[in-house]
């Protein structure tokens, strides 16, 4: 069985507070490398529905501080942010998710292609809206199962 047909199997399982804790903060082997302008990528316009091809026409600055997704707040032994001159400290994140701009190739019925342009986040969850790896067939992503089999090896 491939990928694509095991995670639709997987549809009527919520996502489970394991999952959402994983695509936060991925392994450093298992995260995908952000695309660069020009580069082609997958890319799912709707859950759960077929990925098109994509092609990137930019993407979100690296050093865009105002993005959560990019930048969060150092904390101290405490639990309570680092403060410099009043302002919080800020960290880039461990696992970056920055938006790209995408041209998506739309194929339509009549043979032609229809160009969607959209910004997405890359879709962590299974199923989720926005950008694939080109090889996000065969890339590793936990299912449900083996997350909560993971957390319990591993005691995290």
């Amino acid at each position: 069985m491939d990928r694509v047909t095991v995670e639709l199997m997987s549809r009527p399982f919520p996502y489970s507070a394991a999952e959402v804790g994983y695509i936060r903060r991925r392994p450093a082997h298992e995260r995908t490398p952000i695309p660069a302008v020009g580069d082609a990528v997958w890319c799912r316009l709707d859950e759960w529905a077929e990925p098109y091809e994509a092609l990137v026409t930019a993407v979100q600055p690296a050093d865009d501080v105002d993005d959560p997704h990019l930048f969060e707040v150092s904390l101290d032994g405490a639990g309570d942010p680092v403060m410099v001159e009043g302002r919080p400290v800020l960290s880039a994140v461990d696992d970056p998710w920055p938006t790209l701009w995408l041209d998506v190739r739309v194929p339509r019925q009549d043979g032609f292609v229809k160009i969607v342009y959209t910004h997405t986040r890359e879709a962590r969850l299974r199923g989720s809206a926005g950008w694939l790896p080109v090889d996000w067939k065969t890339r590793r992503r936990p299912l449900p199962a083996q997350l909560e089999q993971m957390i319990t090896e591993t005691g995290a």
